[in-house]
């Protein structure tokens, strides 16, 4: 994602995507970006939700994935009628 332009496709009403899980971010950055760390930047109204799966010290985990999802799901009843 050190891309702007993949960045650009996570733009609300213009993604073919509807959320982005992220895992195991240590430092990300990129040119175009307002901010140095990814995460900063994806708090920006402009861009689809994200969640992050787990962190840096963690081993990402079919587990953990499927953890992340249904407490996103969870916090956004409005998603499980589109799934």
């Amino acid at each position: 994602m050190q891309s702007s332009n993949i960045l650009r496709a996570l733009y609300k009403g213009q993604s073919k995507y509807s959320v982005i899980i992220t895992w195991q971010i240590f430092h990300h950055s990129g040119k175009g970006n307002t901010k140095a760390n990814i995460i900063s930047e994806l708090k920006n109204d402009k861009y689809i939700p994200y969640c992050i799966g787990s962190n840096p010290k963690d081993l990402l985990t079919p587990e953990k994935m499927i953890e992340t999802i249904n407490n996103y799901l969870k916090e956004k009843p409005s998603l499980q009628q589109k799934l």
